[in-house]
């Protein structure tokens, strides 16, 4: 074969390799790295849930997303007098309606991971609000990540940790 006649040939063979390596790439959520199916589309539809109903304040909202069996160690698992579950939810929904005025809650979801009736969503998150403390109203900033573990009640996805 000659040299002149190589580009010509590998022209469509690099055509081909990159059409099948972008047909076969999974299809992602827009904005994210998630694959597209049913399934992570009903998970990222209760994360945004949890999202408004933070940046709503809206406690029955929340009330409503959280399984009976929640708990929460705040990552401090030698530690349980931090410790709370579900039959202290309404106590943490009061303090956060008595204290934070105002919110802005950015979730960007890094992943999700299936398994049967447990879902594990990692996520980073930014959050911005304004609280009370006595008499001063202050505004605070938070970013980092986290996981909010899911799980298949009733045909719902409900939190059951990582709040």
């Amino acid at each position: 074969m000659s040299p002149s006649l190589r580009p010509t040939l590998l022209l469509p063979l690099l055509l081909a390799l990159v059409t099948c390596a972008t047909g076969c790439a999974p299809a992602l959520i827009p904005g994210t790295n998630v694959r597209d199916t049913e399934v992570n589309r009903e998970v990222l539809q209760t994360v945004q849930r949890y999202r408004k109903a933070m940046e709503d304040r809206d406690a029955d909202a929340l009330r409503a997303l959280v399984s009976q069996r929640y708990f929460e160690n705040a990552s401090s698992t030698g530690d349980a007098s931090d410790d709370w579950g579900f039959p202290d939810l309404e106590t943490v929904l009061a303090d956060v309606k008595g204290h934070v005025k105002t919110c802005i809650y950015d979730i960007k979801v890094t992943d999700i991971i299936i398994d049967g009736s447990k879902a594990e969503v990692d996520y980073e998150y930014t959050w911005n609000f304004q609280y009370t403390d006595g008499q001063q109203d202050s505004w605070a900033r938070k970013s980092d990540s986290n996981r909010l573990s899911l799980l298949r009640e009733s045909d719902q996805w409900k939190i059951v940790a990582g709040m």
